[in-house]
Formats: C-alpha cells, structure tokens, sequence
C-alpha cells in the first residue's frame, strides 16, 4: 500500500505570539475602558465626566474585552496546541487555519483559489464548488461568519498570512501542484 505525500503547515510561534501580545493589550485597554465607563473604584482617580458618553465608554470597553478576549483564548489555544493550519494532499485540502476553519474539502469541491489583499493584509482564499454544501458542513455560527466573508466580497473561505509559518504564494503553488495530480477541481 502506497503511503500518500502530504504537505502539513503549521502556525508560526513567533507570529502567535505577536498576535498574542496584541490582544492582551487590547483587553487591557477594553478593561481600562469599562473601569472608566462604569466608574469603578480601583484607588486611582480617572475622571470622565458623566453621562452618555461614559456610558458609551464602558460599552465599548465590553465589547472591546469580549472580542479580543476571545480572539486572546483562541490565540492562546494555538499557542499550546500545536495543530496544523493547513494540510495538502493528494485528496484535498484541510483548514485549520482560523476559528472558522471549514476542515476537509477535495479537490474536486474547490472551484478555485487564488493570494490576495485585503484591507492590507494578505489571504489566500478558497472558493468551493458548492458554497452551500461546504456551508452545511460547518456550525450555524460557522456559516454565518463565513457568510459575512462572502458578503464582504472575500473568498468564503480564507488562509491570512499573519500566522502562516511560510508564505501563502508558496501554499498556493503547493496546492496547484496536488490538484495538478488530480486532474480535478481547479480552475483560474
């Protein structure tokens, strides 16, 4: 029986840790507004005057922590557990790449896939044959998140560079590679 090569892409630490720091900093930031907006005795004077605009600043420290606290245990996750964000073979395709990964799709489910900027950062992103059969394959709050990159314009599926350990060119090229084996599933 033969083996089948794969190709399995893994985070990179030191980009985890940079996105890490970041959403610390922005729940400390998001804390520091709720003690503001909330007017919590923590000994330290910080005087806003209030009113709405107060208020409006404790909302968003709550929404500001409930985002990035999130996206820091997600982060956190992936720092101490090392899981593949992408895998490529010979079958398909595996994302792991986000909190709204799709998993397993096979060549012949992707209709294409192409690296691309957006909003300055770099994707590669993956579009399938049927959206709505890959849609059914995922959580409700899967599909409307990937939902809302589709209405956004993306691929519906989507690879960022900021925590990929080699470059999305260099992916790309490796899944044209497999899919070239397979006759099947991609075209430009």
């Amino acid at each position: 029986m033969e083996l089948k090569k794969e190709i399995i892409i893994y985070p990179s630490i030191l980009k985890l840790l940079g996105l890490f720091i970041g959403a610390s900093i922005f729940v400390l930031m998001g804390t520091f507004l709720i003690i503001a907006g909330f007017n919590i005795d923590i000994g330290i004077d910080i005087s806003i005057e209030e009113g709405y605009s107060q208020l409006l600043i404790g909302i968003i420290g709550v929404i500001c922590n409930s985002f990035f606290g999130l996206c820091w245990i997600y982060i956190a996750i992936r720092l101490f557990v090392r899981k593949p964000l992408v895998i490529i073979s010979e079958d398909g395709f595996t994302d792991n790449a986000s909190a709204i990964s799709v998993g397993f799709l096979k060549w012949s489910e992707i209709k294409s896939f192409k690296v691309y900027n957006y909003m300055g950062q770099k994707f590669l992103g993956i579009e399938p044959v049927d959206v709505e059969a890959t849609l059914q394959k995922v959580s409700k709050l899967k599909r409307t998140l990937l939902n809302a990159n589709k209405s956004l314009g993306t691929a519906i599926i989507n690879i960022p560079q900021n925590a990929c350990s080699m470059p999305l060119e260099k992916i790309h090229d490796k899944m044209v590679e497999f899919n070239n084996k397979t006759n099947k599933g991609y075209c430009l």
